[in-house]
Protein backbone atom coordinates (compact mmCIF):
# COMPACT_ATOMS: atom_id res chain seq x y z
CA UNK A 1 0.00 0.00 0.00
CA UNK A 2 1.35 3.32 -0.81
CA UNK A 3 -0.34 6.52 1.66
CA UNK A 4 0.23 9.46 0.00
CA UNK A 5 -0.92 12.70 2.10
CA UNK A 6 0.66 15.10 4.35
CA UNK A 7 2.04 13.91 7.45
CA UNK A 8 -0.21 16.75 9.57
CA UNK A 9 -2.83 14.90 7.29
CA UNK A 10 -2.44 11.83 9.28
CA UNK A 11 -0.95 9.85 6.56
CA UNK A 12 2.21 8.17 8.93
CA UNK A 13 -0.86 7.55 11.45
CA UNK A 14 -2.73 5.84 9.05
CA UNK A 15 -0.58 3.93 8.36
CA UNK A 16 0.85 2.83 11.83
CA UNK A 17 -2.92 2.26 12.59
CA UNK A 18 -2.62 -0.71 9.73
CA UNK A 19 0.33 -2.08 10.71
CA UNK A 20 -1.52 -2.71 14.36
CA UNK A 21 -4.31 -4.23 12.62
CA UNK A 22 -2.45 -6.61 10.42
CA UNK A 23 -0.74 -7.79 13.74
CA UNK A 24 -3.95 -7.81 15.90
CA UNK A 25 -4.52 -11.15 17.28
CA UNK A 26 -8.24 -10.39 17.43
CA UNK A 27 -9.09 -8.20 14.43
CA UNK A 28 -12.39 -6.89 14.15
CA UNK A 29 -14.18 -4.97 11.57
CA UNK A 30 -13.87 -1.82 14.24
CA UNK A 31 -10.26 -2.50 13.79
CA UNK A 32 -7.22 -3.73 15.97
CA UNK A 33 -8.81 -4.80 19.83
CA UNK A 34 -6.14 -2.69 20.98
CA UNK A 35 -5.93 -5.65 24.05
CA UNK A 36 -3.69 -8.33 23.22
CA UNK A 37 -0.09 -8.84 23.65
CA UNK A 38 0.73 -8.09 19.73
CA UNK A 39 -1.67 -4.65 20.21
CA UNK A 40 0.12 -3.29 23.27
CA UNK A 41 3.58 -4.03 21.32
CA UNK A 42 2.61 -2.58 18.22
CA UNK A 43 1.93 0.85 19.89
CA UNK A 44 5.29 0.85 21.60
CA UNK A 45 6.74 -0.32 18.42
CA UNK A 46 8.60 -2.89 19.68
CA UNK A 47 6.69 -5.84 18.16
CA UNK A 48 9.49 -8.23 16.32
CA UNK A 49 7.66 -8.62 13.14
CA UNK A 50 6.69 -4.68 12.86
CA UNK A 51 9.41 -3.11 10.82
CA UNK A 52 10.27 0.26 9.94
CA UNK A 53 12.40 2.04 7.31
CA UNK A 54 12.88 5.89 7.34
CA UNK A 55 15.44 8.09 5.65
CA UNK A 56 18.44 9.19 7.29
CA UNK A 57 21.73 11.18 7.70
CA UNK A 58 25.11 9.94 8.52
CA UNK A 59 25.40 8.25 11.60
CA UNK A 60 28.57 9.64 14.05
CA UNK A 61 31.40 7.76 12.47
CA UNK A 62 30.14 5.31 10.52
CA UNK A 63 29.76 6.26 6.79
CA UNK A 64 26.67 7.26 4.88
CA UNK A 65 26.98 4.27 3.22
CA UNK A 66 26.28 1.66 6.05
CA UNK A 67 24.41 4.09 8.04
CA UNK A 68 21.06 2.75 7.93
CA UNK A 69 17.68 2.88 9.91
CA UNK A 70 18.67 0.58 13.01
CA UNK A 71 21.10 3.33 13.61
CA UNK A 72 18.03 5.71 14.46
CA UNK A 73 15.69 2.99 15.56
CA UNK A 74 16.00 4.28 19.92
CA UNK A 75 15.89 8.06 18.05
CA UNK A 76 12.36 6.54 16.33
CA UNK A 77 10.46 4.83 18.72
CA UNK A 78 11.05 7.56 21.01
CA UNK A 79 9.86 10.26 18.43
CA UNK A 80 6.84 8.24 17.77
CA UNK A 81 6.10 7.45 21.44
CA UNK A 82 6.42 11.27 22.02
CA UNK A 83 4.29 12.06 18.65
CA UNK A 84 3.38 10.46 15.66
CA UNK A 85 2.54 13.72 14.12
CA UNK A 86 5.93 15.25 13.65
CA UNK A 87 7.06 17.02 10.35
CA UNK A 88 10.35 15.71 8.26
CA UNK A 89 12.30 18.92 9.42
CA UNK A 90 11.66 17.70 13.14
CA UNK A 91 12.49 14.21 12.52
CA UNK A 92 15.77 15.34 10.44
CA UNK A 93 16.29 17.72 13.95
CA UNK A 94 15.92 13.91 15.79
CA UNK A 95 18.78 12.48 14.66
CA UNK A 96 21.43 15.11 16.26
CA UNK A 97 23.62 15.43 13.01
CA UNK A 98 25.76 17.73 11.60
CA UNK A 99 24.54 16.12 8.43
CA UNK A 100 21.21 17.81 6.75
CA UNK A 101 20.98 15.58 3.87
CA UNK A 102 18.44 12.75 4.40
CA UNK A 103 18.17 9.54 1.96
CA UNK A 104 17.00 5.59 2.11
CA UNK A 105 20.08 4.09 0.74
CA UNK A 106 21.37 0.85 -0.96
CA UNK A 107 21.99 -1.28 2.43
CA UNK A 108 18.48 -0.26 3.45
CA UNK A 109 17.04 -1.56 0.92
CA UNK A 110 19.10 -4.47 0.96
CA UNK A 111 18.31 -4.88 4.75
CA UNK A 112 14.48 -4.57 4.29
CA UNK A 113 14.27 -7.54 1.11
CA UNK A 114 16.69 -9.55 3.89
CA UNK A 115 14.12 -9.30 6.64
CA UNK A 116 11.22 -10.00 4.81
CA UNK A 117 12.38 -13.01 2.88
CA UNK A 118 12.96 -14.58 6.66
CA UNK A 119 9.96 -16.12 8.70
CA UNK A 120 8.07 -14.03 10.60
CA UNK A 121 9.45 -14.32 14.61
CA UNK A 122 5.71 -15.23 15.57
CA UNK A 123 3.94 -17.26 13.10
CA UNK A 124 1.99 -14.34 11.70
CA UNK A 125 1.79 -11.50 9.48
CA UNK A 126 5.40 -9.15 8.81
CA UNK A 127 5.07 -5.28 8.59
CA UNK A 128 7.31 -3.05 6.51
CA UNK A 129 6.83 0.39 7.13
CA UNK A 130 8.61 2.54 4.74
CA UNK A 131 8.32 6.56 5.86
CA UNK A 132 8.74 9.22 3.33
CA UNK A 133 9.00 6.80 0.50
CA UNK A 134 10.23 9.74 -1.80
CA UNK A 135 13.39 9.58 -0.25
CA UNK A 136 14.08 6.10 -2.11
CA UNK A 137 14.90 7.79 -5.23
CA UNK A 138 15.74 5.58 -7.79
CA UNK A 139 17.31 2.95 -5.02
CA UNK A 140 13.10 2.02 -4.74
CA UNK A 141 14.10 -0.03 -7.97
CA UNK A 142 15.94 -2.68 -5.55
CA UNK A 143 12.85 -3.23 -4.22
CA UNK A 144 10.54 -3.79 -7.46
CA UNK A 145 10.65 -7.50 -7.12
CA UNK A 146 9.73 -7.60 -3.41
CA UNK A 147 6.58 -4.71 -3.82
CA UNK A 148 5.28 -7.36 -6.88
CA UNK A 149 5.58 -10.79 -5.19
CA UNK A 150 6.13 -10.10 -1.30
CA UNK A 151 5.98 -13.43 0.67
CA UNK A 152 3.08 -14.54 1.64
CA UNK A 153 1.80 -12.77 5.22
CA UNK A 154 4.02 -10.45 4.21
CA UNK A 155 2.69 -6.10 4.06
CA UNK A 156 4.56 -2.96 2.61
CA UNK A 157 3.05 0.38 4.03
CA UNK A 158 4.92 3.09 1.96
CA UNK A 159 4.14 6.78 3.56
CA UNK A 160 4.72 9.87 1.25
CA UNK A 161 4.55 13.50 1.27
CA UNK A 162 5.69 13.84 -2.35
CA UNK A 163 3.84 11.62 -4.71
CA UNK A 164 5.16 12.90 -7.82
CA UNK A 165 8.97 11.73 -6.27
CA UNK A 166 8.11 8.20 -6.15
CA UNK A 167 9.12 6.02 -9.14
CA UNK A 168 6.36 5.09 -11.48
CA UNK A 169 7.51 1.42 -10.99
CA UNK A 170 6.70 1.68 -8.10
CA UNK A 171 3.18 3.47 -7.99
CA UNK A 172 2.03 0.75 -10.10
CA UNK A 173 2.72 -2.08 -8.09
CA UNK A 174 0.71 -0.02 -5.23
CA UNK A 175 -2.05 0.32 -3.77
CA UNK A 176 -2.80 3.60 -3.28
CA UNK A 177 -4.54 5.22 -0.18
CA UNK A 178 -5.37 9.30 0.08
CA UNK A 179 -5.12 10.72 2.31
CA UNK A 180 -6.90 14.43 2.92
CA UNK A 181 -6.66 17.07 5.38
CA UNK A 182 -8.42 16.81 8.77
CA UNK A 183 -11.76 18.08 9.75
CA UNK A 184 -11.69 21.06 11.69
CA UNK A 185 -14.17 19.74 14.44
CA UNK A 186 -11.41 17.24 15.13
CA UNK A 187 -8.46 19.90 14.86
CA UNK A 188 -10.29 22.02 17.14
CA UNK A 189 -10.01 19.33 19.80
CA UNK A 190 -6.25 20.10 19.91
CA UNK A 191 -6.53 23.88 20.37
CA UNK A 192 -6.62 25.73 24.24
CA UNK A 193 -10.23 26.08 25.37
CA UNK A 194 -9.08 29.17 26.94
CA UNK A 195 -8.78 31.08 23.31
CA UNK A 196 -11.10 33.45 21.94
CA UNK A 197 -13.12 32.34 19.12
CA UNK A 198 -11.35 34.55 16.59
CA UNK A 199 -7.91 33.26 17.71
CA UNK A 200 -9.17 29.70 17.29
CA UNK A 201 -10.73 30.60 13.59
CA UNK A 202 -7.08 31.89 12.69
CA UNK A 203 -5.78 29.02 13.90
CA UNK A 204 -7.88 26.40 12.17
CA UNK A 205 -8.02 29.04 9.13
CA UNK A 206 -3.75 29.11 9.05
CA UNK A 207 -3.69 25.04 9.68
CA UNK A 208 -5.85 23.99 6.70
CA UNK A 209 -6.44 20.74 8.29
CA UNK A 210 -2.76 19.73 9.21
CA UNK A 211 -2.38 19.01 12.71
CA UNK A 212 1.40 19.26 12.00
CA UNK A 213 1.29 23.09 11.38
CA UNK A 214 -1.75 23.23 14.22
CA UNK A 215 1.00 22.20 16.76
CA UNK A 216 3.61 24.43 15.51
CA UNK A 217 1.34 27.67 15.62
CA UNK A 218 0.46 26.76 19.07
CA UNK A 219 4.08 26.02 19.85
CA UNK A 220 4.79 29.53 18.54
CA UNK A 221 1.58 31.20 19.45
CA UNK A 222 2.12 34.86 18.48
CA UNK A 223 0.15 37.82 19.82
CA UNK A 224 0.29 39.73 16.14
CA UNK A 225 -2.89 40.18 14.44
CA UNK A 226 -1.67 38.98 10.46
CA UNK A 227 -4.69 39.72 9.12
CA UNK A 228 -3.89 43.98 10.29
CA UNK A 229 -0.57 43.16 9.75
CA UNK A 230 -0.99 42.50 6.00
CA UNK A 231 -2.91 44.77 5.51
CA UNK A 232 -0.50 47.33 7.01
CA UNK A 233 2.30 46.08 5.00
CA UNK A 234 0.44 46.43 1.46
CA UNK A 235 -0.63 49.99 2.37
CA UNK A 236 3.36 50.86 3.15
CA UNK A 237 4.59 48.89 0.10
CA UNK A 238 1.94 51.01 -2.07
CA UNK A 239 2.90 54.42 -0.36
CA UNK A 240 6.39 53.60 0.38
CA UNK A 241 7.30 56.35 -2.13
CA UNK A 242 5.73 58.99 0.17
CA UNK A 243 6.34 57.71 3.34
CA UNK A 244 9.94 55.30 2.64
CA UNK A 245 10.83 55.90 6.49
CA UNK A 246 7.50 53.95 8.05
CA UNK A 247 8.34 51.07 5.50
CA UNK A 248 12.15 50.58 6.91
CA UNK A 249 10.48 50.44 10.61
CA UNK A 250 7.57 48.15 9.47
CA UNK A 251 10.69 46.18 8.03
CA UNK A 252 12.68 46.35 10.87
CA UNK A 253 10.40 44.88 13.04
CA UNK A 254 9.64 41.89 10.83
CA UNK A 255 13.54 41.43 10.61
CA UNK A 256 13.12 41.05 14.89
CA UNK A 257 10.77 38.41 14.39
CA UNK A 258 11.92 34.93 14.81
CA UNK A 259 12.10 32.93 11.80
CA UNK A 260 9.48 30.68 12.44
CA UNK A 261 6.94 33.91 12.81
CA UNK A 262 8.07 35.30 9.97
CA UNK A 263 7.67 32.24 8.00
CA UNK A 264 3.61 31.59 9.54
CA UNK A 265 2.93 35.20 8.38
CA UNK A 266 3.70 34.67 4.63
CA UNK A 267 2.63 31.05 4.81
CA UNK A 268 -1.29 32.81 6.59
CA UNK A 269 -0.76 35.65 3.12
CA UNK A 270 -0.62 32.84 0.66
CA UNK A 271 -4.05 30.66 2.19
CA UNK A 272 -5.33 34.15 2.87
CA UNK A 273 -4.88 34.78 -1.11
CA UNK A 274 -6.08 31.52 -1.89
CA UNK A 275 -9.59 31.82 0.10
CA UNK A 276 -9.46 36.35 -1.01
CA UNK A 277 -9.96 34.66 -4.52
CA UNK A 278 -12.77 32.91 -3.89
CA UNK A 279 -14.30 35.71 -1.86
CA UNK A 280 -13.58 38.10 -5.62
CA UNK A 281 -15.32 35.01 -7.37
CA UNK A 282 -18.26 35.18 -5.19
CA UNK A 283 -18.41 31.67 -4.17
CA UNK A 284 -18.61 32.51 -0.49
CA UNK A 285 -19.76 28.70 0.51
CA UNK A 286 -16.26 28.00 -0.24
CA UNK A 287 -14.47 30.84 1.70
CA UNK A 288 -12.72 30.00 4.81
CA UNK A 289 -12.33 33.35 6.54
CA UNK A 290 -13.24 34.90 9.88
CA UNK A 291 -15.42 38.04 9.83
CA UNK A 292 -12.48 40.53 10.37
CA UNK A 293 -11.20 39.18 7.26
CA UNK A 294 -13.88 39.62 5.43
CA UNK A 295 -13.68 43.10 6.37
CA UNK A 296 -9.76 43.00 5.42
CA UNK A 297 -10.91 41.73 2.05
CA UNK A 298 -13.27 44.29 1.66
CA UNK A 299 -10.87 47.12 1.89
CA UNK A 300 -8.60 44.96 -0.37
CA UNK A 301 -11.21 44.40 -2.93
CA UNK A 302 -10.92 48.34 -4.10
CA UNK A 303 -7.07 47.78 -5.12
CA UNK A 304 -6.34 43.99 -5.58
CA UNK A 305 -8.47 42.62 -8.43
CA UNK A 306 -7.68 38.94 -9.36
CA UNK A 307 -4.94 39.45 -12.32
CA UNK A 308 -3.29 41.41 -9.39
CA UNK A 309 -3.83 38.94 -6.86
CA UNK A 310 -2.17 35.86 -8.85
CA UNK A 311 1.01 38.42 -9.55
CA UNK A 312 0.76 39.08 -5.49
CA UNK A 313 0.59 35.27 -5.20
CA UNK A 314 3.73 34.81 -6.91
CA UNK A 315 5.69 37.15 -5.76
CA UNK A 316 4.96 35.97 -1.67
CA UNK A 317 5.46 32.55 -2.68
CA UNK A 318 8.93 33.48 -3.99
CA UNK A 319 9.33 35.39 -0.67
CA UNK A 320 8.41 32.26 1.48
CA UNK A 321 10.91 30.11 -0.38
CA UNK A 322 13.85 32.53 0.00
CA UNK A 323 12.78 32.97 3.50
CA UNK A 324 13.07 29.24 4.08
CA UNK A 325 16.51 29.36 3.11
CA UNK A 326 17.44 31.03 5.60
CA UNK A 327 18.41 34.67 3.39
CA UNK A 328 18.39 38.12 4.73
CA UNK A 329 15.05 38.86 5.77
CA UNK A 330 15.60 42.60 5.98
CA UNK A 331 17.25 42.91 2.62
CA UNK A 332 14.95 40.35 0.96
CA UNK A 333 11.57 41.82 2.07
CA UNK A 334 12.71 45.14 1.13
CA UNK A 335 13.00 43.81 -2.07
CA UNK A 336 9.69 41.92 -2.02
CA UNK A 337 8.09 45.55 -1.02
CA UNK A 338 8.93 47.25 -3.54
CA UNK A 339 7.81 44.59 -6.03
CA UNK A 340 4.16 44.76 -4.29
CA UNK A 341 3.85 48.54 -3.99
CA UNK A 342 4.35 48.49 -7.86
CA UNK A 343 1.99 45.65 -8.46
CA UNK A 344 -0.78 48.07 -6.56
CA UNK A 345 -0.08 51.62 -7.76
CA UNK A 346 -0.70 49.59 -11.40
CA UNK A 347 -3.56 50.50 -12.84
CA UNK A 348 -4.16 46.80 -14.10
CA UNK A 349 -1.77 44.23 -14.51
CA UNK A 350 -2.28 41.67 -17.37
CA UNK A 351 -3.11 38.15 -16.82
Amino acid sequence: MLISGKLGFGSLELGLKLSQLLLCQNPSEMGACGQCDSCHRSTKYIHPDLHFGFPVVKKGDKKRADTTSKDFLVDWRSQLNENTFFSEREWNGKMKSSSRAMNINTLECNEIIQKLGLKSFEGGNKVQVIFLAEYLAKEGNRLLKLIEEPPANTFLILVTQNIEKILNTILSRCQLIQVYPMDDEKLEAEINPGLSEMAKNELLFMAQGDKIVLQDLMSNQSTVNYSEMMLSWFRLSYGMHKKPKDLVQWIDHFHSMPSVDQLNFIDYILKFFRDYNLFLLGDSLKVRLSQEEKSVAEKMKKIIDVNKLDKLSQICDTLYYNLNRNVNSKIELMRTSIEVGEVLRLSSVLS
